[in-house]
């Protein structure tokens, strides 16, 4: 009988452990799960942190941008606005010396933009031979010869890039009138003939780039650059190589050597 009542007891017993550490389990079981979420909220809000702060830099710096921009067109105006104003202003000026009212020595006159114009040396006689010396916007020398009464006269010599001479005009009060010559860069003659005004007249002579004469070309005195006479064609060996008649710009025959 004693045996009969001990058994249930147990029974009793073991069923409250169980059912306490099921409990114990159930408990354990909620809470890593609510440490699990707040984990996750915890990234969640450290995400939504960084990606505020990252959106927040990304606007800071394009307002910084922008205000960049707006000083940089700011400072572009102005500059342009000065540089209208400057380029409006006439820097034209002569430097040089006076002596019992004239000038004397080296004189240089600047542009209305301040650039170097011209060059004169007033101390190479009278107004005829005194030599003016013109300059390019590079400052390169572009030409030079005699003026009077403000106008070319005499020979012109007009100079290339290099300096190099590149062609020779002579003026009559200011209009081309007498011998013309042209230059090779190699230095060599090119052409010479006269002109009146531009305009080719009586006998032209060509030379090859190695000296040689390879035409010469005779033109009407009152056409402008009209063949009038005969074309002769020089070989390089200076024998001919074919003789060509023009009657006031017309063709008229050919003989070939």
């Amino acid at each position: 009988m004693k045996m009969k009542i001990q058994i249930p007891i147990i029974f009793i017993l073991l069923m409250f452990y169980s059912c306490s550490n099921n409990k114990a389990k159930e408990e354990q079981k909620q809470k890593i799960a609510l440490e699990e979420k707040q984990k996750v909220q915890a990234a969640e809000a450290a995400k939504a942190k960084k990606l505020a702060e990252e959106k927040a830099a990304a606007e800071a710096a394009e307002a910084q941008r922008l205000a960049e921009e707006a000083e940089a067109q700011r400072l572009a105006e102005e500059w342009l606005a000065n540089t209208g104003k400057l380029e409006k202003q006439d820097l034209s000026r002569e430097e040089g010396d006076y002596k019992d009212g004239k000038k004397v020595g080296m004189w240089i006159y600047y542009n209305e933009k301040g650039i170097k114009e011209k060059e004169v040396n007033y101390d190479q006689g009278e107004e005829e031979d005194v030599v003016h010396t013109f300059f390019d916007e590079e400052g390169n020398k572009e030409k030079e010869g005699k003026m009077v009464d403000g106008k070319e006269e005499g020979i012109w010599v007009t100079f290339d890039e290099k300096g190099q001479k590149k062609e020779e005009t002579t003026f009559k009060h200011g209009k081309e009138d007498g011998l013309y010559s042209l230059w090779y860069e190699n230095g060599l003659k090119k052409a010479q003939g006269p002109n009146k005004g531009k305009c080719r007249v009586g006998l032209w002579t060509w030379y090859y780039e190695s000296g040689e004469i390879e035409k010469e070309i005779n033109y009407a005195e009152n056409g402008c650059s009209s063949r009038d006479g005969t074309t002769t064609i020089y070989k390089k060996n200076g024998k001919k190589s074919e003789e060509i008649i023009y009657i006031d710009g017309t063709f008229e025959s050919r003989k070939k050597y």
